[in-house]
């Protein structure tokens, strides 16, 4: 697969930019297996609580493996303000 590129715009920063469909930085992983029973959730677990808990424990009993995503702290307050 063969990747073109877009015309760089000067008023977004690329760093934050979510590629168009067919203009991803990398070629897919396509000669990388999907694993079924790799779950992964991600979210903003700025305050612990039992509802954070209970969404883990239900995706761990999706699979064999749960992987984690933590946003960070800048993430966090963009995205929902202040914690």
């Amino acid at each position: 697969m063969q990747l073109t590129e877009e015309p760089a715009s000067t008023d977004v920063d690329p760093s934050t930019a979510v590629p168009t469909p067919g203009h991803w930085p990398v070629d897919p992983q396509e000669d990388v297996p999907i694993d079924p029973n790799r779950i992964w959730i991600d979210g903003c677990f700025d305050f612990a609580h039992h509802g954070h808990a209970g969404a883990m424990l239900q995706a761990r009993r999706l699979g064999t493996a749960l992987y984690v995503g933590v946003h960070s702290d800048e993430e966090i307050e963009h995205n929902k303000g202040p914690t």
